[in-house]
């Protein structure tokens, strides 16, 4: 019978091991003996595997690293990668029903979950999916602890790029599960080696790679297991990165920094600072890209297991063309700066890393290379061979040809020498906000997380020593306040970005008339920035003035078809809506769509976001045409982009379908409530707020349809749905039941309608105050409601408070005026009251058409 000591422990007993070698962990070696004893308390098998392990770790010399930190996790992480000792069909999740989710079985497995495809039994539709569960033996507070934050950041993220989190739950026995998104393809590396891809084709995969990351990133989540098999490619050839298991959030709610528990970590992708408990950025998933790259460029890993577990990651693989002779060059470059040991030497963001493999497929000139005047000339020939060779031609016959050449090149050294300035502004403001990641007292230890909020704070006390420096202090406040804004911190945010402008405008002055433009577009940038934020707290009169003034000093320098110039007018009409310039908003609108079209054709999200607010801004001028054109755009972006049961089609397709079926389309209007519900109520829980808007929408048209009976089933479902949300706040329920009382409205039910909307009123002054405008509307529909039980005098007088409040705080020819005056003067008239039904036509008259016609108009009935 073979010691205990030498079989392959299972993955709970290693757990075991691992806090037995905490214990260890900064005792002198005199004392392990003692410690371990203590540790195991008795349990002889346990002590023996403990000094059985450390025995073969101090013959190989990983002890010594081990003990000081570097290597204590890896010794674990060897034991958690071996094949788990059980088989696939013995999990009991395996065959149990998950919400609307029936467990198949089995398809991959990692060192804290077990991975299982599942299929849809609730006969909503058919669909397939990847249920993610932790493993029965890891049941620790941590353990659960981490798998919530996994929860969090895939909640937190939308890519194509990124396998999408559709719900999440426990099962029987209280293990957490996510739900997500299957990807029916190969891992990267088998789907590449199978078709054979060509160098081009894999670098466009990576690409695709570095999207997903890039969108991590701008969440303020490293990924920090970027490697192969974390890479899926469907086999529709899309990209989805996974496993997000052990990603960290650098703004991490909480009390603290996040630990990296080491044995989680993958030893031949991990950068180096991973492996010695150093700070984590960006840096570091640049690094396991360039291992990636490695990998997927020549079938090789740049370190191997032996070298990663020996801590040889200080020393440079071998260039990738020892593998591929025909890496040689660029792609050495590139990949070798990707892995180089010091965070610092790497590329500082995932984007420039990709900016690089642009250029080398663009045969431009890539950063990673020194560019010395030979090298750019033969990407240059090589970019341009057939030019280039004409020209070699030409130049022998006519010697004249070599003054074009010279000025070429003079206007080529210029173009050079701002790049080169440009590069080192950026790399000056690169490491300035690297500096913000080390700890200010030396003696601090370096944490695993460093809130994102107290770095910026950090930035921003820091700033004032590069005084001498204007550049790189505006600069650096411009990308402070940026995150500010993001973060929510506005008053921050709107002092440093001034800051920022004021400095701009300073050295604009200073500026030589060839580095005009290039500050003008920053100050623009900044006003535009500051708008932005004033929109977003609700500043409208000083965001318009922004806003007008970004959009002149960037229209100036780079055009009206610029990308920056076209979101800058976007803004503004978003402003003038807001601000209920209605038919400014609309003009400014068309401008922009206008401006657009003549671009090259877009089917990025971000687009189908700003269609979205057009399609808004159509409804409320009634333009229901023009709407559903718009939403129909946006829904063929979101279905391709996201997929047809992503939460955003869904919304999507209820709002299209509210448009449809005012429109006069109520057969194709209905058929689209019915699908997006479907789709709703199949997305659940995610998508239950949306679930209820769509239900409560879908009774309001069945109401104007006058199918009451239909609709106010609709309706009460919504509200029902909406008050079963753990959590739901006071105000959606509030308008929730604003939405039912005008399905009770239309059915005749005025005295349940008035009940509801009572209540509505109350939460609206309750939680938003009493001048707020959904308190003004609740009252006025109220007003009108008693008015029509017969209850006039009460009804009245809520109707004429509210309308003279509007008139004041808006004026007589804001369309929420016209209305009021509208809905006074058709009930004044119906009670025979017509002098007084007269004022407020007169008052309409004037909100509709102007003061000179006013008075023609107050004498139609």
């Amino acid at each position: 019978m073979p010691d205990r000591a030498h079989v392959t422990p299972s993955a709970a007993e290693w757990t075991r091991i691992e806090a037995v070698l905490d214990r260890i962990h900064g005792s002198a070696r005199d004392q392990w003996p003692a410690v371990v004893a203590a540790a195991c308390a008795g349990d002889e098998a346990l002590q023996r595997r403990v000094e059985a392990l450390l025995s073969t770790a101090t013959e190989s010399h990983r002890l010594q690293q081990a003990v000081q930190g570097e290597w204590m996790g890896t010794l674990v992480a060897d034991a958690l990668r071996d094949p788990i000792p059980d088989t696939p069909g013995d999990d009991p999740v395996v065959g149990a029903q998950l919400g609307a989710w029936r467990v198949e079985r089995e398809i991959g497995r990692g060192g804290m979950s077990r991975v299982f495809l599942t299929h849809r039994t609730d006969g909503a539709f058919a669909q397939s999916v990847a249920i993610k569960v932790l493993r029965a033996d890891l049941d620790s507070a941590s353990d659960h602890d981490r798998f919530r934050l996994e929860r969090r950041v895939l909640s937190e993220l939308d890519h194509p790029n990124v396998a999408r989190l559709l719900d999440s739950g426990c099962t029987a026995e209280g293990r957490p599960y996510l739900v997500l998104e299957f990807v029916d393809g190969k891992p990267l590396l088998q789907y590449c080696s199978e078709r054979g891809l060509s160098i081009d084709a894999r670098l466009s995969l990576f690409l695709a790679v570095t999207e997903g990351v890039e969108a991590s990133h701008r969440q303020l989540i490293l990924h920090r297991d970027i490697k192969p098999s974390n890479v899926i490619v469907g086999t529709d050839g899309r990209v989805k990165l996974l496993d997000f298991g052990i990603a960290k959030l650098l703004d991490h709610a909480g009390s603290g920094a996040v630990t990296t528990r080491s044995g989680w970590l993958t030893p031949e992708y991990a950068a180096p600072e991973q492996r010695s408990g150093g700070t984590l950025t960006a840096a570091t998933d640049v690094f396991q890209l360039g291992a990636l790259l490695y990998e997927l460029l020549t079938g090789a890993r740049a370190f191997t297991r032996g070298a990663a577990l020996e801590s040889r990651v200080s020393e440079d693989p071998s260039p990738p063309s020892v593998h591929v002779r025909a890496l040689a060059g660029d792609l050495d470059a590139i990949v070798l700066k990707a892995l180089r040991w010091s965070p610092a030497a790497r590329y500082q963001g995932v984007s420039d890393l990709a900016a690089d493999v642009r250029r080398y497929r663009a045969h431009e000139p890539v950063s990673a290379r020194a560019g010395s005047r030979a090298y750019r000339w033969r990407r240059r020939v090589t970019r341009h061979a057939v030019p280039i060779g004409v020209a070699a031609l030409l130049l022998l016959s006519a010697v004249g040809y070599v003054h074009t050449l010279l000025a070429s090149r003079q206007r080529i050294a210029r173009a050079l020498a701002t790049a080169t300035e440009e590069r080192s502004r950026a790399q000056e403001v690169t490491d300035f906000m690297l500096s913000l990641f080390r700890a200010t007292d030396p003696r601090q230890p370096a944490s695993d997380t460093v809130s994102a909020r107290t770095l910026l704070a950090r930035g921003s006390g820091r700033v004032d020593s590069l005084a001498r420096q204007p550049e790189i202090q505006a600069e650096l406040l411009q990308v402070i306040g940026r995150i500010q804004r993001d973060l929510g911190a506005a008053d921050s945010a709107r002092r440093n970005l001034t800051r920022a402008l004021a400095l701009q405008r300073q050295l604009q002055q200073l500026r030589p008339v060839p580095q005009q433009g290039a500050g003008a577009r920053r100050v623009g940038e900044l006003l535009a920035l500051l708008g932005r934020l004033e929109l977003d707290e609700g500043n409208l009169p000083q965001a318009e003035a922004n806003h007008r003034q970004a959009l002149d000093a960037l229209t100036a320098v780079d055009g009206d078809g610029a990308a920056n110039t076209l979101d800058v007018r976007y803004s503004l009409a978003v402003v003038l809506h807001r601000r209920g310039a209605y038919a400014e908003a609309q003009l400014v609108f068309d401008e922009w769509e206008g401006l657009r079209a003549q671009g090259p054709p877009r089917t990025d999200l971000e687009y189908a976001q700003q269609l979205l607010s057009l399609a808004e801004l159509a409804e409320v001028a009634d333009s229901l045409a023009r709407a559903e054109r718009l939403y129909r755009n946006a829904l063929s972006i979101f279905e391709e982009r996201l997929g047809p049961t992503h939460l955003n089609v869904a919304e999507l397709q209820q709002l299209l379908a509210d448009v449809e079926w005012r429109s006069g389309q109520a057969a194709g209007g209905e058929a689209r409530f019915e699908h997006a519900v479907t789709l709703l109520r199949a997305i659940h829980p995610a998508g239950q707020l949306l679930l209820s808007d769509a239900l409560l929408t879908y009774g309001e048209n069945l109401s104007r349809a006058g199918r009451h009976t239909e609709a106010t089933a609709r309706a009460a479902e919504g509200l029902e749905v909406r008050r079963s949300i753990v959590g739901v706040d006071a105000l959606n329920l509030a308008t929730g039941m604003e939405g039912l009382a005008r399905v009770a409205d239309r059915a005749g039910d005025l005295a349940g309608a008035e009940a509801l909307m009572r209540g509505v009123e109350v939460e609206y002054a309750r939680l938003l105050g009493l001048r707020n405008a959904m308190v003004a509307r609740a009252r006025f529909y109220r007003g009108d409601l008693l008015w029509r039980l017969g209850r006039v005098r009460d009804g009245e007088a809520l109707l004429v408070e509210t309308y003279r409040r509007w008139v004041d705080q808006r004026g007589v020819r804001h369309p929420t005026s016209a209305f009021g005056a509208r809905v006074l003067a058709e009930r004044l008239a119906a009670d025979g009251r017509e002098a007084e039904a007269r004022t407020f036509r007169l008052a309409l008259g004037e909100a509709t058409t102007g003061p000179q016609t006013a008075a023609t108009f107050a004498k139609s009935p």
